[in-house]
């Protein structure tokens, strides 16, 4: 696919200005270059994920983390930080030398280790139900959208304080217009039309939305 137009870079920040302007939240250059450049980063993994043709579930990324956690714990006990120093030590010497640092690494492994499995999303269905899933496990959606979703949600939290409304609200109407999808959802329209995508169900915006909330 071909990179993002710059010159479409307004479209992108016509809703994100007026929201914050709203929220008495002035938005200066570095901070628009900023948003602007994770949009493009949030694009370009969804982007590139979109070319394989492997959808993982929650089982598959589970199996990786399981397997990342037990590398991680065998690298955390190799180091010999808790019981033998010694080994610890020459480690950090010449790690030191390399510009490196194993105690920052053995922080980062430990991390590593303590990987939470993922539990999924909470979906509403149209019935009403709820379960905990990816909603990319719907072979009838878009395999990565939920996960470009989330990412664009925690861009919106960063730059305006706190997470994004529901679609159904009009967060700054007087008094509220629940007709007018919220401006949030106006926004994820506008980004994911840089790539030429068709704009999402509020189900599955509201969905990530919720999720955001309950753990943030």
């Amino acid at each position: 696919m071909a990179d993002i137009d710059p010159t479409r870079r307004e479209e992108v920040f016509t809703e994100v200005r007026s929201y914050a302007k709203r929220r008495g939240i002035t938005l200066i250059p570095e901070e628009v270059n900023g948003v602007w450049r994770a949009v493009e980063a949030a694009l370009g993994t969804y982007r590139g994920k979109s070319r394989d043709s492997s959808t993982p579930t929650v089982k598959d990324r589970n199996k990786r983390v399981k397997k990342t956690r037990i590398l991680a714990a065998e690298l955390v006990e190799a180091l010999g930080f808790y019981d033998e120093p010694h080994i610890f030590g020459y480690i950090n010497r010449h790690m030191m030398l390399l510009k490196g640092e194993a105690i920052e690494l053995k922080n980062q492994l430990e991390i590593l280790r303590d990987l939470p499995l993922e539990e999924g999303i909470r979906f509403e269905g149209p019935d009403g139900m709820v379960e905990t899933r990816r909603i990319s496990d719907n072979p009838k959606e878009d395999p990565y959208l939920d996960d470009l979703i989330y990412d664009l949600a925690l861009i919106w939290k960063n730059v305006m304080g706190r997470p994004p409304g529901l679609t159904g609200i009009n967060n700054y109407a007087q008094p509220p217009a629940p007709q007018r999808t919220g401006p949030f959802y106006q926004w994820v329209i506008a980004v994911l039309a840089l790539s030429s995508v068709d704009p999402p169900s509020c189900r599955i915006v509201d969905n990530i939305v919720r999720h955001l909330k309950q753990n943030t």
